[in-house]
């Protein structure tokens, strides 16, 4: 800090006093009461008296104020230095915080949930609606004949389709506690809280509707369309606390077997858990 004077004399001493202050809690966090109250401040005697010894304050009792103007205008705007100094660290930590929870949570590749964070929010999302007894839908969509599409475009091909889906996949959910996740290499997931068997199935049409009009070409896929599509499958339950949620995933895994065994590119509703709401 620099001394507000014509030729910094007191310079050093002031810088002096402000390590002090930096160095006891209690008597910077005094003399920032004095310093913006610029009436007399009342302060228990202790602090007062060591204050007073530092020379930075007149005392009248137990009242203080700023014995120099000098010191008031020095400090003002150390503190102000200080606090904008501390809101920079705080907004970068932050950043960083962000940036950290992204390395963990996100697939570097299509910039969704990973597989990590799918766990996590499932079983988290699982034990919230068996506390609230809604029903948790369960969407998993397979990219079809993936690996043949690799073989015949190239690796680079197979990124962008991926990245394509992805985002297509995220543009049809409507609500923020929805969320899609990679589960694997061509396989996402999407989350569906307090959603029935109806709605998710609706889900599950507008996705697999709004990839086929991506029209990714795909001249080697064992759908005669010729372009990319995927094959659903998806769960639905009531959550209970007797069980997991790993027959949510089991349901919409056998379920997304049979849409690939009847011919892909379609989607295959469990029969094995299901629950539509009466309204």
């Amino acid at each position: 800090l620099e001394a507000p004077t014509h030729a910094g004399i007191y310079s050093d001493h002031l810088r002096s006093l402000w390590e002090i202050l930096q160095q006891n809690s209690e008597l910077s966090s005094a003399f920032k009461k004095i310093l913006i109250d610029k009436n007399n401040v009342e302060l228990e005697a202790l602090i007062a008296y060591k204050l007073d010894s530092l020379g930075l304050v007149k005392l009248n009792f137990n009242e203080c104020i700023t014995s120099r103007e000098l010191y008031r205008i020095y400090f003002q705007k150390g503190i102000e230095r200080t606090e904008l100094d501390y809101q920079e660290r705080l907004e970068e930590l932050e950043k960083d915080n962000q940036k950290l929870q992204n390395l963990v949570n996100i697939d570097s590749l299509t910039q969704i949930y990973n597989r990590r964070y799918f766990d996590q929010y499932l079983n988290a999302e699982w034990q919230r609606m068996a506390r609230e007894k809604s029903p948790l839908s369960l969407i998993l969509l397979d990219v079809d004949c993936f690996k043949l599409y690799n073989d015949t475009y190239g690796h680079q091909a197979g990124d962008n389709c991926l990245q394509q889906v992805a985002l297509t996949v995220r543009n049809c959910l409507k609500y923020p506690t929805h969320i899609i996740a990679r589960y694997g290499g061509e396989e996402f997931a999407v989350i569906l809280p307090q959603t029935d068997q109806k709605y998710a199935y609706s889900v599950a049409e507008k996705i697999s509707n709004k990839i086929k009009f991506l029209a990714i070409k795909h001249i080697n896929s064992q759908v005669k369309l010729g372009i990319v599509t995927v094959s659903i499958g998806v769960s639905c339950t009531v959550p209970n606390y007797q069980e997991n949620p790993s027959i949510l995933v089991r349901a919409a895994d056998e379920a997304i077997y049979q849409s690939k065994a009847q011919g892909r590119d379609r989607i295959t509703i469990s029969p094995f858990l299901n629950f539509n709401s009466s309204k």
